[in-house]
């Protein structure tokens, strides 16, 4: 009987152990933060990915923070630096942002 308790409870263990692996992790979790990065770290994350989403100054603010121009969704799109904190100081990175005409032309 006791062989049969410690079996039903190691395989229950290994089951939740397993489901702990297998269940996805919430969008909040999986978003890297800035604060958890140097400035230069940063730069170096999203130069080889060449764009990615990361929460800034809190886990609900997020962007999406790009490479270059060629990263943004719309062709039309063009960048401009965003202020954010890191684990260095506060770090200039790029967003993009639709240029808008004032004038309707």
């Amino acid at each position: 009987m006791n062989t049969v308790k410690i079996t039903t409870i190691a395989i229950a263990a290994s089951t939740l152990a397993a489901l702990n692996f297998a269940l996805p992790v919430s969008t909040a979790d999986a978003r890297p933060s800035t604060r958890s990065y140097s400035c230069e770290a940063l730069k170096d994350l999203i130069y080889d990915r060449g764009a990615i989403v990361m929460n800034h100054k809190n886990s609900s603010l997020y962007r999406r923070f790009v490479h270059s121009r060629q990263y943004c969704r719309r062709p039309d799109n063009s960048t401009k630096r965003f202020r954010v904190p890191s684990k260095t100081g506060t770090c200039y990175l790029r967003v993009c942002y639709e240029q808008r005409n004032l004038f309707n032309d």
